[in-house]
């Protein structure tokens, strides 16, 4: 972060004052040593000299301690320590606030789990990007320009932080204020879920993306376009603010678990007539269960993070969390 690269800098600034003092007054440092302080054993007066070095450039910094700073702000001034874009910004003293600001930033969470499964797919994500706020906060954290790295170390850290303002927050709010910062929570765990388990089939998704084999490589661009269908509706859900009824997210649902079963019935029909590999068979294989997991698992963050207490439990009810 910003600050501990102003630190490096600071030192590597001081490090070269320090050496550049030390060759200017060599030889008066070593009278001062040897003559005044008497000092005839070369370790010690090693001992004496860099401690000397350090105590007059410390000295000499000192009075230019505040200007020193300034210079060092003016760099690195894009970076941020922190990953959060709103809960910086909350108090828990005030939970009301608090909780709002805890939303926007599940909201964002989500916004960024999406953008970064479909990058995982290569898919085109400027329909998505173009989020008038969530997209001028990416600009200023230069999340554009991070690889898909830096990314998932991004989502990781924001998660942590929202669990650690999750703690602070929950014993300042009550009843259904309280129930709702629990689904909030649980819709930015589930949408890590979603991450992990997409980053999980990276080398799979890579496998087949390049694949000669048509079986392997048209049940890719089957799941890519399935993909990016479902998430187009459900970050039209989020974005657009509509209210949403447990039926329309069930009707997602039902297409996810339909998918899953229907593409894997079909592969082991055309794996019948065409030659492939066990490990070919074993890496899609891998690649739908997954897929299936991480899809599943966004669309319950999305349904908690959309419906009310009573609506998410009545979604929770239905009998459709088998696989």
């Amino acid at each position: 972060n910003a600050s501990k690269k102003r630190v490096a800098l600071g030192n590597f600034i001081f490090n070269i004052f320090l050496t550049l003092f030390a060759f200017a007054f060599l030889k008066q440092l070593l009278v001062l040593i040897r003559d005044v302080f008497s000092i005839g054993d070369p370790l010690i007066g090693l001992v004496t000299f860099s401690s000397l070095i350090n105590l007059f450039s410390l000295l000499i910094f000192i009075p230019f301690l505040n200007p020193f700073t300034k210079f060092l702000e003016k760099f690195f001034k894009d970076t941020d320590a922190s990953a959060a874009a709103f809960i910086g910004y909350a108090n828990v003293s005030e939970p009301e606030t608090a909780l709002d600001l805890f939303k926007r930033e599940t909201e964002y969470f989500i916004h960024n789990s999406l953008l970064f499964n479909l990058e995982q797919f290569k898919i085109d994500t400027r329909l998505i990007e173009e989020h008038p706020v969530f997209k001028a906060i990416n600009e200023r954290k230069k999340i554009f320009s991070k690889v898909q790295e830096e990314k998932y170390v991004f989502l990781k850290q924001l998660q942590g932080e929202l669990q650690s303002f999750y703690l602070e927050l929950r014993d300042k709010l009550q009843n259904e204020d309280s129930s709702h910062l629990n689904q909030l929570i649980s819709a930015v765990r589930s949408s890590m879920h979603a991450v992990k388990s997409f980053k999980d089939i990276e080398n799979n998704i890579s496998n087949l993306e390049r694949s000669s084999k048509d079986i392997k490589f048209d049940f890719y661009m089957h799941q890519k376009k399935q993909t990016e269908y479902l998430y187009r509706q459900l970050s039209d859900l989020i974005t657009l603010g509509k209210k949403v009824s447990v039926e329309e997210l069930k009707g997602l649902f039902d297409t996810i678990q339909t998918n899953y079963s229907s593409a894997l019935h079909n592969f082991y029909q055309e794996a019948q007539q065409a030659p492939i590999d066990d490990l070919d068979i074993t890496t899609i294989i891998n690649f739908n269960r997954e897929l299936f997991t991480s899809n599943k698992a966004m669309l319950i963050s999305v349904k908690d993070f959309l419906l009310e207490e009573k609506q998410a439990q009545e979604f929770n009810e239905i009998p459709v969390y088998t696989t």
